[in-house]
């Protein structure tokens, strides 16, 4: 835990998420966030998800508002540490352009990659968005784009909207 606090403080371009939630069935909604020591050196950013009565997840909260906090979306604070600059927003609400369907992105293994069966190389100078994809424990949700009931992993999700982000 302390090497992972100090190389995300050390970066300086580490985004981790936080989320709303009720941590007790009646209890308060309340601010989830990362351990303190890795928030220090990192941003944070909302992966709160908010579907349409269908069910289906096809617009994002850009700026969700919990009691006296604003927090951008996890997709948002990245692409404002990705620029070093704020997002020309015109609205906090957005519909989700999906750019592809998720298995475009390139993947790697984690413990490919923690092993070192992959060159970091691979990473230089790119945006990398690390998920859970397996749907059997991950986050997969429906989307706009969902074919045949296939659920798309929220780190795809957030891939996505960062795309279209950077895509204006």
């Amino acid at each position: 835990d302390y090497l992972l606090a100090d190389s995300i403080l050390r970066s300086g371009r580490v985004i981790l998420p936080i989320y709303f939630d009720q941590i007790l069935n009646n209890g308060p909604l309340e601010e989830i966030l990362p351990h303190s020591i890795f928030t220090e050196g990192a941003q944070l950013g909302h992966v709160n998800v908010y579907l349409d009565d269908d069910g289906v997840y096809r617009s994002v909260r850009l700026i969700d508002h919990y009691q006296q906090h604003d927090w951008p979306h996890f997709s948002l604070a990245a692409y404002e540490v990705a620029h070093n600059a704020m997002a020309p927003l015109t609205e906090e609400l957005a519909y989700i352009r999906f750019v592809n369907r998720g298995t475009d992105f390139k993947r790697y293994s984690f413990v490919d990659v923690i092993t070192g069966e992959v060159d970091l190389a691979e990473f230089y100078q790119k945006k990398v968005f690390v998920g859970v994809t397996s749907t059997s424990i991950g986050d997969p949700l429906i989307t706009s784009v969902s074919q045949n009931g296939m659920q798309m992993a929220a780190v795809d999700i957030n891939a996505n909207i960062y795309q279209m982000l950077n895509q204006q």
